[in-house]
């Protein structure tokens, strides 16, 4: 949807004739990059999403690789997002006595082959 949709405002040379209104069904990380694609384009729209609050309280994070990073380049978020993210280095998941399951260097692979002046990064929210 999200390709679309940036596909559809850089090769529109008009606006419709006729009004509209998009409904943006939830506030996740598509839904809010299709809320700022349109709000950048002059399109009216809403945004709905069910949960009472939009970012809880809850340990999250949003991993953004090389291709994500070409997507916020394209709607001007990428500086935004170089400021507020953190490089990965790898992750390691445990069991729930704390024992690590999985020890991964994979960040270092995606950064050699894909060469990109935005490493995999992370935005956490805790």
């Amino acid at each position: 949807m999200i390709f679309w949709l940036l596909h559809l405002l850089t090769t529109m040379d008009k606006q419709p004739s006729f009004p509209f209104r998009v409904i943006v069904v939830g506030a996740g990380v598509a839904g809010l990059t299709a809320s700022h694609a349109l709000r950048k384009a002059h399109i009216d729209h809403v945004v709905l999403e069910r949960g009472i609050d939009p970012a809880p309280p809850t340990g999250a994070s949003i991993a953004i690789y090389p291709h994500g990073a070409r997507m916020l380049q394209q709607i001007d978020c990428l500086q935004a997002a170089k400021n507020a993210c953190v490089p990965m280095e790898g992750f390691v998941n445990r069991m729930p006595d704390s024992r690590a399951i999985v020890d991964s260097k994979f960040f270092e692979y995606v950064k050699e082959k894909y060469v990109s002046s935005f490493a995999p990064s992370t935005l956490s929210y805790r």
